[in-house]
């Protein structure tokens, strides 16, 4: 009996390790990748949970997520302009102060390694 609870209790233990990890512990091209696949998102709560996580790994998250965009020719650009438009409506928001220097550093980035003009435009237009 006592094998048998002590069995019970290390896999209750160790399952509480597997889905007790919590979005600090993503990688930066991973919070990228999850708010693009959720994009748009329709609930303004889980936009501002995805953007949060976005500023929060900024400016290497707002460098990775432009670079993704392309020349209008070649691709629809609709999922990350729409995640970069709300992450830098966010970022100046009132109460978000915190993230508007990484943000719009990493715009700024983003910006000077643009090799579309279309896109270098627009990531200028975020910065303003």
């Amino acid at each position: 009996m006592k094998k048998t609870i002590s069995i019970i209790l290390a896999i209750f233990a160790s399952a509480v390790l597997v889905f007790g990890q919590d979005a600090r512990q993503r990688t930066v091209s991973t919070i990228v990748s999850d708010v693009l696949a959720l994009m748009p998102i329709q609930t303004a709560d889980e936009l501002q949970s995805e953007i949060t996580s976005l500023a929060a790994a900024a400016p290497q998250s707002v460098e990775l997520l432009a670079s993704q965009l392309q020349a209008p020719e070649k691709g629809v650009n609709n999922k990350i302009e729409y995640a970069i438009n709300a992450l830098a409506n966010f970022a100046c928001a009132p109460g978000n102060e915190k993230y508007k220097d990484a943000v719009k550093q990493g715009f700024k980035k983003a910006a000077e390694a643009a090799a579309d003009p279309v896109a270098k435009a627009f990531l200028e237009t975020q910065i303003r």
